[in-house]
């Protein structure tokens, strides 16, 4: 029975080591006040790139610059009533409120808002054309979220693979406890078992900090 529990406590310190808390975390503190951005709050991640090519669709279609900024935005569920026209840098005023206002966004908002924030500001000091400007941005930020699911693909099996690494030692012991040895006795007993136990618990926290770095580079490699 005191391996059993032993082992339970180690496989729930190991499920904690390996499992991502940030969204336990964010759940917990997240307060209980009207949001700033009402009508869709839920809706995270904003995907810039199809604003920028409806926008482009617009103008060529022959609305008006104020026109099309404020029906896209509209659409994408930043209302007129948080300035859906170009400011006078040329900047939609909901564009600059969406980076400056604290609300939580995706990753792929996070990355293409500087890009399509430059894309007008170069059209209104330069005199570019908008509508070419902006569907060359669209290219190129769908590009980049494409490059950005297919590294989110490509890490799903080392991230699945180091939680189940970390998750086995846990299960050895139930095992060695289940077939009638003593394992927690070994590992408890000062000597070499108590070595074997700091060294492998070293281990899988060092093993678990060297994935996490290794998934954090290949994540901003293509940023």
């Amino acid at each position: 029975m005191t391996a059993a529990l032993a082992a339970g406590a180690l496989a729930a310190l190991a499920l904690v080591l390996v499992s991502p808390p940030r969204r336990r975390a964010r759940r917990s503190a997240r307060p209980r006040t009207p949001p700033a951005w009402p009508r869709r709050r839920r809706r995270t991640d904003l995907d810039l790139g199809v604003v920028a090519t409806e926008v482009a669709t617009r103008l060529h279609a022959g609305a008006g610059v104020e026109e099309a900024w404020s029906r896209t935005l509209a659409r994408a569920g930043l209302t007129t009533a948080d300035g859906g026209g170009p400011a006078i840098s040329g900047v939609p005023l909901a564009l600059t409120r969406l980076g400056s206002s604290g609300r939580r966004l995706g990753p792929g908002a996070e990355a293409a808002l500087p890009a399509t924030v430059a894309a007008c500001r170069l059209t209104h000091e330069i005199g570019a054309p908008l509508a070419q400007v902006l569907e060359r941005t669209a290219h190129g930020l769908t590009e980049a979220g494409q490059a950005r699911a297919a590294r989110a693909v490509a890490l799903a099996g080392p991230r699945a693979s180091a939680r189940l690494l970390g998750v086995l030692p846990a299960a050895g012991v139930l095992m060695g406890a289940a077939v009638g040895a003593d394992p927690v006795a070994f590992l408890l007993d000062g000597g070499a078992g108590s070595a074997c136990l700091l060294a492998g618990a070293g281990l899988m926290v060092a093993g678990h900090r060297w994935v996490a770095a290794l998934e954090r580079s290949a994540r901003h490699a293509g940023d």
